[in-house]
């Protein structure tokens, strides 16, 4: 089986692992993604540089810390099935994407064949997902595979 699980270091992505956690097998293959969006906005980005307040070599420096901080997470995501003997090096793949997880998630499930996606809910509830928007309803309403939402 394959399996997505989508992490961003919250309570509800460990609870998300645990999920994983209780039903994988050696045999499965494993993606870990964390989709991180760049603290800047496209708009911020330009009036930084056109301003001189950042230059691009502080924009680009910036960049890479947000993906040094996504690799860091996902390795320590992939470390714990090791550790555990739940799933061999070999079989974790290791996923990090700019972007909105809440379009971001289904694009990844197909491009790899997923077959179940892993995600946390944040529990704020029916009303507060329609006002806020929800990544796991998104990914629900998005996803060819069957989801698996862990409270």
């Amino acid at each position: 089986m394959r399996y997505l699980l989508c992490v961003d270091g919250s309570d509800a992505a460990r609870k998300a692992i645990q999920a994983v956690e209780r039903q994988i097998t050696p045999k499965d293959e494993l993606y870990i993604l964390h989709c991180w969006n760049d603290p800047l906005s496209t708009l911020e980005v330009v009036v930084l540089s056109m301003t001189g307040a950042a230059s691009s070599a502080e924009l680009r420096e910036e960049k890479a810390e947000w993906e040094r901080l996504s690799r860091e997470l996902i390795d320590s995501v992939a470390e714990l099935f090791v550790a555990e003997k739940k799933l061999p090096p070999e079989n974790i793949h290791h996923v990090s994407v700019q972007g909105d997880p809440r379009s971001v998630v289904a694009e990844v499930a197909e491009k790899h064949n997923i077959e179940l996606i892993v995600v946390g809910s944040r529990g704020l509830g029916r009303l507060a997902g329609l006002v806020i928007g929800s990544v796991a309803q998104a990914v629900l309403a998005t996803s060819s595979c069957s989801v698996l939402v862990a409270r």
